[in-house]
């Protein structure tokens, strides 16, 4: 007979909350997307325990890649205690029966959102993004079927446009988190909302990229030692986001991350080695050389137009045109000529000899709207 606590006992080869027809298929997906660096592919995206947009694709990908000799951590902008990273971490291990840690050159899986660890990765790591907007055009084209095709023909002219308007408006490029960058030499790609902080980091590194979009059914990949440039013109250098005078209020780095505090304080964002840093077990001088701060915002290397005008130079108010005159009616007619927004006329000239007929007093209320 079979009682109550057996049928609510699990079993032992339960497939988890992602059965192994569906690993195959992101599996398949990853494949082709580390073949085509930047290209998305297309895949079953399932439902998943948490909401879409909140880390569904990531997910996928991370049950899909994880095995129960791997050990997994899992960042939220870069803390290992966040609520998300503690309930995905959970998961996935409750799930694959793999390790977890905390200790970034412990880990072979590292699922992250919005960020890239400090410390530097190598060809046995596997980083997987949490991904909410995959498609780097979306900005520029609303389309799907248009951004397909921009895709194919490489036809990422519009985009730049787009920078170059942020230029013109703002005389720098203040997109911040997800820059767009080209990869391979072929694709431009969105880096999920890391911040451009990460961006250089991404180039030629020695591990695994992986990004998933559970709401868009899209994963793309970036392999090692590929190429990723950020898009930017010649003359407008890429830059970095820095606060001058900024140190972490715990380990005292000026060449990591950092976020405000309360105080006004700052800390590192990866929690991990802002720990590490802190006791002395990190290598400061390796990471002071692989870290980004040769893309440090620098007005000397910008062009003058981006710099600024010199000082006592006159404001662009003070260099528009003057307004252009309304032409005045032809001489010999009287009457009243007023001018639309196109040019035109918007009453009858009255000819030489006449007079303007006379319209007369208003008609009233009752006149108007009679009963």
């Amino acid at each position: 007979m079979t009682a109550v606590s057996d049928l609510l006992a699990p079993e032992a080869d339960a497939a988890g909350i992602l059965d192994e027809d569906a690993k195959r298929e992101v599996r398949r997906a990853i494949l082709t997307a580390v073949c085509v660096p930047g290209y998305q592919v297309p895949f079953g995206s399932r439902e998943m325990p948490v909401a879409r947009g909140w880390g569904s694709g990531g997910l996928q990908v991370t049950l899909a890649v994880t095995g129960p000799d791997d050990t997994l951590k899992v960042i939220d902008q870069g803390d290992d205690d966040g609520v998300n990273a503690t309930n995905l971490r959970r998961i996935v291990s409750g799930s694959v029966g793999c390790a977890t840690a905390t200790d970034t050159r412990e880990a072979t899986v590292i699922q992250t959102r919005h960020r890239v660890p400090e410390e530097e990765l190598t060809g046995r790591h596997v980083l997987v993004y949490q991904v909410p907007v995959a498609e780097p055009l979306r900005g520029v084209q609303r389309s799907v079927a248009e951004c397909a095709r921009m895709h194919a023909e490489a036809d990422y002219s519009a985009i730049w446009v787009s920078l170059y308007e942020d230029i013109v408006r703002n005389g720098l490029i203040t997109t911040t988190t997800g820059y767009p960058v080209l990869v391979g030499g072929r694709y431009v790609m969105a880096t999920s909302p890391v911040p451009r902080w990460d961006v250089p980091r991404l180039h030629d590194c020695a591990h695994l990229n992986l990004y998933g979009a559970g709401r868009e059914r899209r994963v793309y990949a970036v392999p090692p030692h590929t190429t990723v440039e950020p898009l930017t013109f010649d003359d407008v250098p890429f830059e970095v986001e820095h606060e001058a005078g900024a140190v972490c209020a715990y380990c005292g780095g000026d060449d990591t991350f950092l976020v405000t505090a309360s105080g006004g304080r700052f800390v590192c964002s990866d929690s991990d080695w802002c720990a590490r840093a802190d006791r002395g077990d990190a290598d400061a001088i390796a990471h002071r050389a692989r870290a980004p701060l040769k893309w440090l915002p620098d007005p000397a290397r910008r062009p003058p137009a981006v710099a600024g005008p010199p000082p006592g130079s006159p404001s662009p108010q003070t260099l528009r045109p003057p307004p252009r005159p309304v032409p005045s009616p032809p001489p010999g007619r009287t009457g009243s000529c007023a001018r639309t927004a196109s040019g035109r006329s918007s009453a009858r000239l009255t000819p030489p000899g006449e007079r303007a007929p006379s319209r007369g007093p208003a008609p009233s209320t009752a006149q108007r709207y009679p009963r």
